[in-house]
């Protein structure tokens, strides 16, 4: 077990899973509502099954990287996709993106439960636009 772990170093536990999520969206691998979470959408993706055992996202970030590493081998995310994904700086994608925007006049909101950027000549309902002389 060890052996196929050690090729995964260079990665971290929380860029396999992202790579893996990233893999299943990519491949239309959606959730099915008898996965046993009932209505509960979470992030639309197909839920990890482990011996016949559904578990959450949530629940799947907590087990060992060794079991994390298999599970996204059997599922098709192998090493090549994932150093791809690196290569291509796929992983740090968003945070440039943001700092970009911001330099340019971006303003950041919170909304609904996360932050969201809109571009500069975004006006917010009671906002008033500045009058041109």
């Amino acid at each position: 077990m060890n052996d196929v772990t050690d090729f995964y170093k260079d990665f971290t536990k929380a860029d396999i899973i992202s790579g893996l999520q990233k893999y299943l969206r990519d491949n239309k691998m959606h959730r099915k509502r008898s996965d046993g979470f009932g209505r509960d959408r979470g992030n639309g993706l197909e839920r990890p099954v482990i011996e016949d055992k559904t578990y959450s996202w949530t629940q799947f970030k907590k087990l060992p990287k060794d079991v994390i590493v298999v599970y996204a081998f059997m599922k098709g995310c192998k090493l090549p996709y994932l150093q791809n994904l690196k290569e291509t700086d796929w992983y740090n994608k968003d945070k440039k993106i943001w700092e970009q925007r911001k330099k340019k006049g971006w303003r950041t909101f919170y909304h609904m439960g996360h932050f969201v950027q809109k571009p500069p000549d975004f006006r917010l309902k009671n906002e008033y636009k500045p009058k041109e002389k």
